[in-house]
């Protein structure tokens, strides 16, 4: 799309190139095709203009339309202007709304045909009016639909990030579950059978029998030799029940395409609470949609520090971030979320310096004290 449009900037302006024209107006023209060239190639970037702030934006949109309302409107050398329309319809909707982009659209098609009336006769504004505000239309559609399918694109890694890390966790929680719920059922079962046969061998060990003593004595020793092997059963179900809060950020940080997750994690992250993992699972995946709906970064830093008392999620994004946090609903959920489990919620950015947020959780041994 990007050198499609210089190739026709080159186009409208083969008068300038040729010398064509009188001196004022060769300088004026080539001036302000220059200039609609670069507001158009800053606009029309592939990753948008995630880094300037919107009114940087949209004071590039207002002068790249000023350009070519001075080309088509006071300085009209031939119909080919109307490329400009066209070019500047595909790059609206890139930046307004759906329904502000038609309003811009038919204002610069009325402001094209006054100046071709005025120029080269009624006729011709007609038929040159009618063809290029069919072409504002056919551009303006195809990347209104071409950023449509982006969005939703995007939208579904997101989903699917958040259900491969869901997934991750629960497939953690079953088996610590399933471990906890075995080591019960060995010990209240077969620990108090085995323990009740080896106080009935005491028993009868001790009895004026004197011919089943050894064999007493050799049931005693095998009950206890079971018993250990019990214990060592349950001991063995009960090591690591630890949810792999690792295994999920990562998973959550492999599908996400734009912006890029650096993820920097500790040895030997895990968590034996799943409602935390859950919880800091759900931060990290709220603070990458606003990082990519919001923000508009490119490169997102999340970093998990697990300290004595707690664990802290701690991220920060090279988008355009704005000078007053105003709190949504993600946001807010976020806190909730934290809150409920004693922990807490910090959002901190500035223009040009993107966002930085810190949660922090506390152990489940813990009673939330703030580090």
């Amino acid at each position: 799309m990007r050198m499609a449009g210089l190739a026709a900037c080159l186009v409208v302006g083969i008068p300038f190139w040729r010398g064509e024209l009188p001196r004022f107006e060769l300088y004026a023209g080539a001036s302000a095709l220059l200039l609609f060239a670069a507001c158009f190639w800053l606009l029309s970037k592939s990753e948008g203009c995630s880094g300037l702030p919107r009114a940087a934006v949209l004071s590039l949109l207002a002068v790249q339309i000023l350009a070519a309302a001075f080309l088509y409107g006071y300085l009209l050398i031939n119909s080919f202007t109307g490329i400009l329309l066209v070019l500047t319809a595909a790059v609206a909707v890139n930046i307004l709304s759906l329904r502000a982009s038609l309003v811009l659209v038919a204002l610069q098609t009325l402001a094209y045909a006054a100046g071709m009336a005025r120029n080269m006769g009624l006729l011709n504004a007609t038929a040159s009016t009618l063809a290029f505000a069919s072409f504002e239309v056919f551009a303006l559609y195809t990347s209104h639909i071409v950023n449509s399918e982006r969005r939703a694109r995007e939208e579904l890694a997101r989903t699917n990030a958040e259900l491969l890390a869901t997934r991750k966790l629960l497939a953690d929680g079953s088996r610590a579950a399933e471990r906890v719920r075995i080591s019960r059922e060995l010990h209240d079962v077969m620990g108090h059978h085995l323990a009740a046969l080896s106080l009935g061998l005491e028993a009868a060990r001790h009895a004026p029998q004197n011919e089943v003593q050894a064999h007493v004595a050799t049931s005693q020793d095998l009950t206890k030799r079971l018993l250990h092997e019990v214990r060592r059963v349950v001991g063995r179900l009960r090591e690591e029940p630890d949810l792999d809060l690792a295994g999920a950020l990562t998973a959550l940080a492999e599908e996400i395409g734009t912006p890029k997750v650096h993820l920097l994690l500790p040895d030997g992250l895990r968590l034996d609470d799943p409602e935390r993992a859950h919880a800091l699972v759900r931060c990290a995946q709220e603070i990458l949609t606003n990082s990519m709906k919001h923000a508009g970064a490119r490169n997102v830093w999340l970093e998990v520090i697990q300290g004595p008392e707690g664990v802290e999620l701690k991220s920060r994004d090279d988008g355009r971030g704005v000078g007053t946090v105003r709190t949504g609903n993600g946001l807010n959920g976020m806190r909730e979320r934290l809150e409920t489990l004693g922990g807490w919620l910090a959002v901190e950015s500035a223009p040009g310096r993107g966002f930085q947020v810190r949660a922090w959780l506390p152990l489940p041994s813990l009673g939330g004290a703030v580090p």
